[in-house]
């Protein structure tokens, strides 16, 4: 009987360990990470700079966390313009939207205070373009023609960034990423309709959930 109760005693001494490591492995490496904030990004073309927001979920890929996949999506908006037409009652307004999505791996420090990353996607830009016309009918009542384009492109490109963790499960993600695009169809008052390319560099600053 005694024999059995060491025996127990040294299963117990030898699992606490192992116990408690595996649980620290869990937490130093969650399955997924998901990612909100504000983006930001510059462009040489026709469409100038954006702001707006972007989502990233993360899905963990190995037991160590070193290796995740990416998903990311976001929208930017260009901006948005007005213009009175002349010897009228009439507005024109334009808002140029640029959307983004992408898929591909991502490699980053799994443990630590600061936990940096490179990532590599391919995906899709897709350019919104709204043109309203606000003025009045002969009747004095108040009337909204709306006309939108759309136009996609191809995008691949890669970034990096660093995580910080501030607080259990919750981290801030800074990071900039480099898109590179195809050709769209672009709309503004000063250029008129044209052709640019969505070379993008977008930088992020989000907040992380470990899930």
């Amino acid at each position: 009987m005694t024999r059995i109760r060491h025996a127990l005693l040294a299963a117990v001494l030898m699992a606490a360990p192992a116990g408690a490591q595996a649980q620290l492995d869990d937490e130093a490496a969650p399955l997924d990470l998901l990612s909100l904030g504000l983006a930001a990004s510059r462009t040489d073309g026709m469409l100038g700079d954006h702001l707006g927001a972007s989502v990233r979920v993360l899905r963990r890929l190995d037991d160590t966390g070193w290796l995740r996949l990416r998903v990311e999506a976001g929208v930017l908006l260009h901006g948005r313009e007005s213009f009175s037409v002349p010897n009228s009652d009439s507005e024109m307004r334009l808002t140029n939207t640029l959307a983004f999505a992408g898929v591909g791996p991502q490699v980053q420090l799994p443990r630590g205070p600061v936990r940096p990353y490179i990532h590599a996607f391919a995906g899709m830009h897709y350019l919104f373009t709204r043109a309203d016309n606000v003025g009045q009918d002969e009747g004095n009542d108040p009337v909204e023609i709306t006309t939108t384009y759309e136009t996609g492109t191809w995008s691949w490109g890669g970034g990096a960034g660093v995580y910080v963790p501030v607080s259990r499960g919750v981290l801030i993600d800074a990071g900039l990423t480099w898109r590179e695009g195809g050709e769209v169809t672009f709309s503004s008052f000063e250029s008129g309709f044209g052709r640019t390319e969505t070379d993008l560099r977008v930088a992020h600053l989000a907040v992380t959930f470990e899930l």
